[in-house]
């Protein structure tokens, strides 16, 4: 308790001073262990890159194959066969796929249903605000997306899939928050863009251990909700190039009738 009482205070001093992140990030690293930190800062750097190469250089530490499927479907977030996408921070997050769903259901770990909605023309949705059901720090909650596929005689299946995730336990999920708060303090004054991208890039440094194993996470959960909060046309194509071209790195010689995962 004592240690958590030095870093909140010494978090509020830095903010007041206006500390650079580094050093700020060291010094969490070295008082709390998994405790927010945020890695190499895009502050102030990188400004004139193109935006491809901006949001790519976020997305690095998660580019890796995820392999073929032959349904067409691709769950993005979250991902039950990725060790780095079962975690989040939000208690609003955002779930992302490739394909045809058609619904969406949230179930409590006992499998008590806690929120669910049809869905038709769209990849992503976020868990409403309005809903009773909160969800809450520390918990594990179920998450079935139900899709639609066509076979190569042209057969159309219905299926779905299910996958868990865990919200941040509270002490780390406050944490995080403490350094998005010195985060913010630092950002104000940039463009609605410039500080997605510095929020995004702050959530994809953070290192976590799941509970009940020690597998660590990155919160992509809030990466991704971060990135598609902007609805510019250049912006979204700027994904969506993003996630063709990494498709294509994956599975170079694609076979007909399935999909490589982003």
């Amino acid at each position: 308790m004592f240690s958590r009482i030095k870093v909140q205070v010494f978090l509020l001093v830095f903010a007041i001073a206006g500390v650079n992140f580094p050093a700020l990030s060291a010094l969490v690293e070295n008082s709390a262990t998994d405790s927010a930190h945020s890695g190499k800062t895009l502050i102030g750097q990188n400004t004139k890159e193109p935006l491809y190469q901006r949001i790519v250089d976020i997305l690095v530490g998660r580019r890796q194959n995820n392999g073929t499927r032959g349904d067409d479907f691709c769950p993005i977030w979250p991902n039950k066969d990725r060790t780095d996408s079962l975690l989040t921070w939000s208690d609003r997050p955002l779930f992302v796929w490739e394909g045809d769903a058609t619904r969406i259901e949230i179930y409590y770990s006992d499998w008590k249903l806690m929120w669910g909605e049809d869905v038709t023309n769209v990849q992503h949705i976020t868990y409403p605000d309005n809903t009773e059901n909160k969800l809450k720090p520390g918990q594990e909650y179920k998450y079935i997306v139900s899709y639609q596929y066509d076979t190569e005689d042209g057969t159309t299946i219905s299926t779905k899939e299910q996958h868990s995730f865990q919200v941040v336990a509270l002490d780390k999920r406050d944490s995080i928050t403490d350094g998005l708060a010195v985060l913010e303090n630092q950002i104000q004054n940039l463009s609605h863009q410039e500080k997605v991208l510095e929020r995004a890039n702050y959530f994809a440094q953070q290192e976590i251990r799941l509970a009940g194993n020690n597998n660590t996470q990155k919160l992509w959960a809030d990466v991704f909700r971060e990135l598609f909060s902007v609805s510019s046309s250049e912006w979204t194509e700027t994904i969506e190039q993003i996630r063709s071209d990494e498709q294509d790195k994956q599975c170079p010689e694609p076979v007909e009738g399935s999909r490589c995962c982003f």
